[in-house]
């Protein structure tokens, strides 16, 4: 009735292959692990239906009954890249803050970055598609030197359409083949 007490480690062999089970009637069934000189507290919890890992007595990791995670940090990868597999569900493979979702990689392979909704890439051409973030600021790209002294700028705008831009004194050149074409200077 007092539960048990035991001094030194334990040693299960079970040839049922299920070493350790634990019943419990209550709505959480715990496994914690607590180190007796300091505060340090890791448990594995069953609540309802959900695996939860607390550490230092908070939950860092939820495993619902649909098998979706939730962690309550961020998640590192160290020196290797993540990778996410689809699971079939359709749902898209998306970055958020907060409520927010900042890029996306939809089914098709597209890319949004601050767009849900990107265009999809056909015919095994690859397309950038960049949008600004309200109708009269533009969406293009910012080209820098190595000691950004020389900023250039591609973009489109809905007063002056197409726009190709260098700061400063700097000329626009267009070359082909290495040799230069054509040049507009300031």
């Amino acid at each position: 009735s007092t539960g048990i007490s035991v001094t030194g480690g334990i040693t299960v062999d079970d040839t049922l292959n299920s070493v350790l089970e634990l019943n419990t009637s209550n709505a959480n069934c715990d496994i914690t692990m607590q180190s007796v000189n300091t505060s340090s507290l890791t448990r594995l919890r069953n609540a309802t239906n959900d695996f939860q890992v607390h550490t230092n007595g908070t939950l860092g990791l939820t495993i619902n009954s649909s098998q979706n995670a939730t962690f309550a940090g961020s998640v590192t990868a160290g020196q290797y890249c993540l990778a996410v597999q689809q699971d079939g569900s359709g749902i898209p493979f998306q970055v958020t803050s907060g409520s927010s979702i900042r890029l996306i990689v939809a089914n098709d392979g597209s890319v949004g970055i601050g767009n849900t909704s990107p265009s999809p890439i056909s015919g095994g051409a690859t397309t950038l598609s960049i949008k600004g973030t309200v109708p009269t600021k533009a969406g293009g790209i910012l080209i820098q030197s190595s000691d950004l002294s020389v900023n250039s700028y591609l973009y489109a705008d809905n007063t002056s359409g197409l726009s190709m831009n260098t700061t400063s004194s700097h000329p626009l050149v267009f070359r082909t083949a290495a040799t230069e074409r054509m040049r507009l200077d300031a």
